[in-house]
């Protein structure tokens, strides 16, 4: 049963099998290949050293790269952040340090000003925030920082990552 647009559930891959102990070797292939990929999230079957951690792009702003060296690390040790990924990851933190640069003005000014006439509006960079926040939320499921996110890549549970936007 399954498969992209049958209508059924997807069929697990041979890492989810392997980290669910799930994998059968007469059903899901070899178990030398299976356990080198799974490798890649230092479970036991690693053989080979990881690669090194992408360092992040110069050009990103302070706040982009206080995202990248706090959620970084972790996708890179479940082998989801590497160096091909790096723009893609460098684009979720450019949201992020938006999205923080955003707040801080709105805290300052607040989300309403009062226009020429006198009718309250909203700012614009209120509906600026709420956009790249809504992109965050979509960015966070593409890229497992969410539990729904992660259980979609076949990730384990664990715990939920992402800034700190109190």
């Amino acid at each position: 049963m399954g498969g992209p647009g049958s209508g059924g559930q997807n069929r697990k891959g041979t890492r989810r099998h392997m980290l669910d102990g799930t994998f059968r070797p007469d059903r899901h292939g070899d178990r030398e290949a299976a356990q080198r990929a799974l490798g890649r999230l230092g479970g036991a079957g690693a053989t080979e050293a990881p690669a090194p951690m992408p360092q992040p792009p110069r050009w990103l702003s302070a706040g982009a790269k206080a995202f990248w060296r706090s959620v970084g690390p972790e996708l890179h040790r479940l082998g989801i952040l590497d160096e091909p990924a790096t723009l893609a990851f460098a684009g979720v933190c450019v949201n992020v340090g938006r999205m923080e640069e955003l707040r801080q003005l709105l805290d300052e000014h607040g989300d309403v000003y009062v226009d020429g006439r006198g009718n309250p509006r909203r700012r614009p960079e209120s509906r600026m925030y709420h956009t790249a926040a809504a992109q965050y939320l979509r960015d966070a499921m593409e890229w497992g920082l969410t539990p729904a996110g992660r259980a979609r890549l076949g990730l384990p549970p664990g715990p939920t990552l992402g800034g700190d936007f109190s």
